[in-house]
């Protein structure tokens, strides 16, 4: 069994797939890594909210990823403490570092943490 795929995310599923993604990435794009598991009650209670998440922050990229997947298992992106989990992700080339993280139950956290680490939409005035 599997947890189902919260709305409008990708799905990484092996090491490779995580690799390529985080080193071609533009360095001011922020990628939310939705890491879940199976079993995962946790994952039934936020999975409201987190379906959300593409509608609310349209110039976030968003993946979702099983722990019981390659990726999940091998890339050091996906170590997990406990699932599930939310983590960020912007300029991995050269910081190879995750910029926040949130897990468990606590949504409302993970919202102010893509909120507030989510590209800035640049307006154009025109004359």
């Amino acid at each position: 069994m599997s947890i189902p795929t919260p709305t409008g995310f990708g799905v990484l599923t092996t090491y490779a797939q995580v690799q390529t993604l985080l080193v071609n990435a533009n360095p001011t794009q922020l990628i939310v890594f939705y890491l879940t598991g199976y079993p995962c009650p946790a994952c039934a209670i936020i999975a409201p909210h987190v379906n959300k998440w593409v509608a609310k922050f349209p110039t976030v990229q968003f993946y979702h990823i099983d722990f019981n997947t390659d990726a999940g298992q091998n890339h050091e992106a996906c170590q997990m403490p406990s699932i599930p989990i939310a983590r960020c992700f912007k300029d991995y080339t050269n910081t190879e570092i995750m910029i926040a993280e949130s897990g468990g139950t606590n949504y409302g956290y993970m919202e102010t943490m893509i909120n507030n680490n989510k590209p800035r939409e640049v307006s154009i005035l025109t004359q």
